[in-house]
């Protein structure tokens, strides 16, 4: 039920400024980590570049291999560098842009699922203290612009609103390969039994979807091939299914572990009632989230806060629609349900927070060194002494191409698919050591990564720079080298 804020001016002005003041601490508390910069975010500014200058997704220039999650970040980086901008900028500025829209679409969605101005007030300021997007703003990665599209594509859906639902989804996809997994399930949740009906209600959302993202896909697999398109960019890291589990609970359960447990509790308690009032919420508020946490398991890569969080706060959202029912029900008090709601959320975003200090914050840290002292004062010197049409074999290869605008090539990595397919099952360690890229390809520069100094030297292999630093990997203890090899054919 709706409170009557007319009557209580003190509270209607605290939901006025509330989300504005928290949007204003959210940049405060970003722009405390703007520098920190995840390698794929300069695979992704060199991608643009590419676009920019006619090159195509590639990473490096002139290639076939599709080098980006979809194309929608890349042209919108691309065209403020056809304007003239640093694409830097650009990407993390419209980054920070967009991350500050998904907590006024998250408002917008639960506003809509609640019809309660406070309760939509309270999230979306939860929202602003999430440890997993406060990492992500910023990075100049496609996060934000995912999960406002998801917040986005998820009102309309509720909304009934099919057009709107398959636009958005649409776009969605051309930024993460996963929008399209989230269309289908709408689709799913609502198919009739009379295939006519569903026909007629849904034959325009779906040629306006197939139209947008067709274009791509005849693109895409006319320059990379449908073997690229369909592998699109999932995670990466290989792990052990246990490790995929521990690695997605630790992300979904550190930002919304209260507000989960707690909705799932309040299923099971409503599971009659809230059936028959609206299965299809539950689809999407649960399901969705649920699928798709599932399917980073079952590929075994290990889920971090990039892949989920454009779905995270649909839980929160989920839990506020629950609470919102709670009245008509008549099966728990509102005063419990209210009190019980605002609990999850005062833990969640403590435990979000403890994260953030004690976890976030450090790493990002610790990686910002390893880029800034590391890779980047080798990047440069490749830039400055080497020919233009030099390659490089190194363990990172994004800050490295950007600056240093030669081929660089990865040896198990998301970029160079062409390395990394014959070195399936092989680990890093077995690829430099017995220079068995050299298979593939005749860089004139090597970076090498480990915890033994100058482990590659030899009459072929002459070191030019050294950088000793902390392992990203152990915060608490151990170094690890990082070496640039001029290579002596």
């Amino acid at each position: 039920m709706e409170i009557d804020l007319e009557r209580l001016p003190r509270l209607r002005i605290t939901l006025q400024f509330a989300v504005p003041v928290a949007l204003g601490l959210f940049y405060m508390r970003a722009a405390g980590h703007f520098d920190f910069t995840p390698d794929a975010t300069y695979v992704c500014l060199r991608s643009a570049q590419n676009v920019a200058q006619g090159s195509g997704f590639a990473f490096n220039a002139g290639e076939s291999v599709l080098s980006v999650a979809g194309p929608l970040w890349p042209l919108l980086i691309a065209a403020g560098t056809a304007l003239g901008l640093d694409p830097f900028v650009v990407a993390k500025v419209l980054d920070l842009v967009f991350a500050s829209f998904a907590i006024l679409a998250f408002q917008a969605l639960v506003l809509t699922m609640t019809e309660n101005r406070a309760i939509a007030v309270v999230a979306a300021v939860a929202l602003t203290f999430d440890a997993w997007l406060l990492q992500r703003a910023g990075t100049g990665m496609e996060t934000s612009l995912a999960l406002l599209l998801t917040l986005v594509a998820v009102r309309h859906a509720y909304m009934l609103d099919r057009l709107s639902f398959a636009a958005a989804a649409a776009l969605l996809t051309l930024t993460r390969p996963e929008g399209a997994l989230l269309f289908f399930w709408v689709l799913l949740l609502h198919l009739h039994r009379n295939v006519k009906v569903f026909f007629r209600e849904w034959k325009g959302p779906v040629a306006l979807y197939a139209g947008i993202v067709g274009l791509w896909v005849l693109y895409a697999v006319n320059a990379f091939g449908l073997s690229e398109l369909v592998l699109g960019e999932t995670p990466q890291a290989a792990v052990s299914m246990g490790e995929a589990v521990l690695s997605a609970a630790f992300v979904v359960f550190g930002a919304q572990g209260a507000p989960f447990l707690v909705m799932i509790a309040a299923v099971i308690l409503l599971r009659r009632w809230l059936l028959g009032e609206d299965w299809r919420t539950l689809g999407l508020v649960i399901g969705w989230p649920l699928i798709l946490v599932l399917i980073y398991i079952v590929q075994g890569g290990q889920s971090g806060p990039k892949y989920l969080v454009p779905m995270l706060p649909l839980i929160l959202a989920g839990l506020c629609w629950i609470l919102s029912l709670v009245e008509p029900s008549r099966l728990v008090s509102v005063r419990v349900a209210a009190v019980t709601g605002l609990a999850a959320v005062v833990i969640s975003v403590g435990t979000s927070q403890a994260i953030y200090a004690f976890s976030s914050i450090p790493r990002m840290k610790s990686f910002t060194s390893v880029m800034q002292t590391g890779l980047k004062p080798m990047a440069y010197w490749i830039r400055n002494n080497s020919p233009r049409d030099a390659q490089v074999v190194a363990p990172e290869v994004g800050m490295i191409g950007y600056i240093s605008e030669r081929r660089v090539w990865e040896p198990i990595s998301l970029v160079s698919r062409l390395t990394s397919r014959p070195t399936t099952g092989v680990s890093y360690d077995h690829v430099m050591t017995t220079g068995y890229y050299r298979s593939i390809v005749q860089p004139q520069f090597v970076i090498d990564q480990s915890t033994t100094k100058e482990r590659l030297a030899s009459d072929s292999l002459r070191p030019v720079m050294t950088a000793e630093l902390t392992n990203p990997e152990q915060l608490t203890s151990g170094y690890v080298f990082l070496t640039l090899y001029r290579v002596d054919q």
